[in-house]
């Protein structure tokens, strides 16, 4: 068994030089917009590994002075998800929507009132 040093592997994300994926669906969370690397959360479809993915690579890409404040709010997450569901309200007051819902759309709309001329 090969042994690695975390700390290594967390600089090698960050440096682009190892990129994590999901064996399954392909899914990488490490992405590249606008010349700089952001973390993409993975589809809502259940996949452990994906989010194991998005974790590691959404940890490496924290700067380690705020790894601790990632890390609390996360716990916090963990902490509400696990209260919702023994309180059987997960799946009332708490729902998980599809990419492309329509709930998400951006709408624009215009005032009825045209516009005061200043002149």
């Amino acid at each position: 068994m090969t042994s690695f040093n975390p700390e290594t592997v967390l600089a090698e994300i960050r440096s682009q030089k190892l990129t994590l994926m999901c064996g399954k669906h392909r899914y990488t969370a490490a992405r590249v917009k606008n010349g700089k690397i952001r973390v993409i959360p993975p589809e809502p479809n259940g996949c452990k590994e994906c989010w194991e993915v998005y974790y590691i690579t959404d940890f490496a890409l924290t700067p380690p002075e705020k790894r601790p404040e990632r890390l609390d709010e996360l716990e916090e997450v963990i902490h509400h998800t696990v209260e919702y569901e023994q309180k059987g309200k997960f799946g009332k007051d708490f729902t998980l929507y599809e990419p492309g819902d329509p709930r998400f759309q951006v709408r624009v709309e215009k005032d009825a009132e045209p516009d005061k001329d200043t002149n």
